[in-house]
């Protein structure tokens, strides 16, 4: 079973849209400091990486993040593989 429908052969008015908006791209994201909801996940999955920017790695930022301006909760998850496709 597919992970996504294949957009190359029924492509959506939102799926071209969202591609002439991708450019031009910022990396890192600023967002990636100032929203738990990203720097959270982030610091769990890769700790010891350091931000091209700021230098600190995510575990320090996320030691050091203000944890009551955002108020976040874990939610239940479950993930089932599937069957990637290749355009």
């Amino acid at each position: 079973m597919p992970c996504m429908p294949n957009l190359a052969s029924s492509p959506s008015p939102g799926y071209s849209r969202a591609r002439r908006l991708a450019l031009p791209v910022a990396l890192p994201r600023g967002e990636i400091l100032t929203n738990a909801f990203v720097l959270w996940p982030l610091a769990e999955l890769a700790p010891s990486l350091r931000h091209p920017l700021d230098g600190r790695t995510l575990g320090q930022l996320w030691q050091g993040y203000d944890k009551a301006s955002q108020r976040l909760s874990p939610i239940p998850f479950h993930w089932e593989a599937c069957e990637l496709q290749h355009p």
